[in-house]
């Protein structure tokens, strides 16, 4: 067995917070299709908050050891804007800041705590956190829990006592409630009398011994009080360090927190992995057009521009044959003519190419939003101006990009199945031009539905069907669909029947995803 090693510095708590950190990132593994939309479940906004306070207890601490610094460096008087602070009472607010991070400390670490405890699995409402946590709240709440891990003890040192940490929180409730105490201690006292009768006012009436021992007095007092409050506070954090680390320890095992650094660094790997799959990449290149389809998209390309003259702005070309994967009798070729002018969409399938038609200002439309992303994601210019489109505008591969690729879908495949019920006694031909317009959109429409639970994007249709069987392995569906796109034969009926099955699975998914890009929209 492989011997677990870690940095020789990183103590018990920062483990602690490098594993609920890494589970940060391991949730959201989990919920991908959550991610991409910008939505968190509230399983998420606990395993965050876990992170985040063991976060705040490292800062906390941090502080308290800041301020102990400030503490041992206190000598002189500060020149203030509002006041001239002698030492004693810049060493009396620096205990006072003190005392309230110990406090600090107290509540992250309980908070901390009661959301490790929190049940894990889905929720039907967010996490309940409570406006005041204490040893005892957590205790009656999590009582089991924390005897099962074995901190039950160690969080009664965070309890109102005459231990290190419980006497400073003792006098933190003094100091913030009622009478502070940190101004009434002897040296205290005794180095205030020493100042006021140092005062000009004063000095007079003493004679030479009486002013030197005033003086002795003061220092006395002086080194005495900022030694023993020093000396305190050391202690203190001293304990809340040891306190926190064996608190960190036990829960580091209770609930099997990573702090592996192989386990560690496979969680980032596999977190970066999903980040990468998230980046669309166009995949054509005018390089990759194959030969039984090069001639015909150079022919038809230079047709277009010669026939529509100067209105042509630019010219792409789109799809499987920028892509290389051009497929005789089953792929088309796309072709976007973008104008000066004006807009029309020649889209049939019975035709050998399928053109679009489009002014440059309709382009950036609203209403073609969807091909701005085509020729972004899948398009390669042929001819004329560059198109700029930036990534920022169109959603990450998930429910919000379904939306944006599939609205509408319902609706070709309506007026399909309308004539497709009219066919009478179609030919080969004609049937497998209808089969493959439905195998398309069923297929396009499939892979936004494996993209909505799994996020990936590729314009590829072998790499579309390779995530839908991966998302969906069970469905016989994309099966027959990929079978009838790759050349295989459909009986009318059989058509009728795959029409009426993909409309049906349509009308039940699509609802649901309008709900989520609502909510989303609305920034719910």
């Amino acid at each position: 067995m492989k011997e677990k090693t870690t940095e020789p510095d990183e103590s018990p708590l920062a483990q602690l917070r490098v594993g609920l950190l890494m589970l940060i990132y391991k949730q959201t593994l989990t919920e991908k299709e959550y991610d991409v939309i910008g939505r968190q479940t509230f399983q998420y906004s606990v395993v965050s908050n876990r992170h985040s306070y063991a976060g705040e207890l490292e800062r906390v601490l941090d502080e308290l050891k800041l301020t102990a610094e400030l503490l041992s460096g206190v000598g002189e008087k500060h020149n203030g804007k509002h006041k001239v602070h002698e030492p004693e009472e810049l060493i009396s607010y620096y205990n006072g800041v003190f005392l309230d991070a110990v406090h600090q400390a107290k509540d992250k670490l309980m908070r901390l705590i009661d959301y490790l405890a929190a049940e894990d699995g889905p929720r039907k409402r967010p996490f309940d956190e409570a406006k005041k946590v204490g040893v005892s709240s957590i205790r009656k709440k999590h009582g089991v829990i924390l005897k099962e891990s074995g901190i039950d003890e160690l969080v009664g040192d965070w309890e109102e006592n005459d231990k290190a940490i419980g006497v400073a929180l003792r006098k933190r409730t003094k100091h913030h409630h009622f009478l502070s105490q940190l101004q009434l201690t002897d040296d205290y006292q005794k180095l205030r009398m020493s100042r006021t009768m140092l005062k000009p006012t004063t000095l007079e009436q003493l004679n030479e011994d009486g002013k030197k021992r005033m003086v002795e007095l003061g220092e006395k007092s002086f080194k005495k009080y900022r030694d023993d409050v020093v000396a305190k506070v050391d202690t203190c954090i001293e304990k809340i360090e040891v306190s926190l680390d064996a608190i960190a320890e036990k829960l580091i095992t209770y609930y099997k927190v990573p702090t592996d650094p192989a386990e560690l660094a496979q969680i980032g790997v596999e977190y970066m992995d999903f980040l990468s799959s998230l980046n669309i990449k166009n995949e054509t290149n005018i390089s990759k057009l194959q030969s039984e389809v090069k001639d015909q998209v150079i022919n038809t390309t230079s047709s277009m521009i010669q026939e529509m003259s100067d209105e042509v702005v630019s010219v792409y070309l789109a799809g499987s044959a920028a892509r290389g994967e051009f497929i005789p009798g089953t792929s088309d070729l796309n072709l976007y003519i973008i104008t000066h002018g004006y807009t029309r969409i020649f889209d049939s399938s019975h035709l050998p190419v399928t053109m679009y038609v489009i002014s440059e200002k309709d382009l950036y439309d609203d209403k073609h939003k969807k091909d701005r992303f085509i020729l972004w994601s899948d398009g390669v210019l042929m001819h004329g101006k560059k198109q700029e489109f930036g990534s920022k505008e169109f959603p990450k591969p998930g429910t919000m990009l379904t939306m944006l690729l599939n609205r509408g879908a319902i609706e070709k495949m309506e007026a399909w199945q309308k004539e497709i019920e009219a066919l009478k006694d179609p030919d080969r031909l004609t049937l497998r031009l209808y089969s493959l317009k439905v195998a398309r959109t069923m297929m396009d429409y499939a892979f936004g539905v494996a993209m909505s639970n799994k996020p990936f994007y590729s314009a590829s249709r072998k790499k579309k069907i390779a995530h839908i069987k991966e998302v969906f392995p069970m469905d016989r569906q994309i099966l027959i669909v990929e079978q009838i796109y790759y050349g295989g034969r459909i009986k009318h009926n059989d058509l009728k029947m795959l029409v009426e099955a993909g409309l049906n699975g349509m009308r039940r998914t699509f609802p649901r995803m309008e709900i989520i890009e609502t909510e989303v929209l609305a920034g719910r």
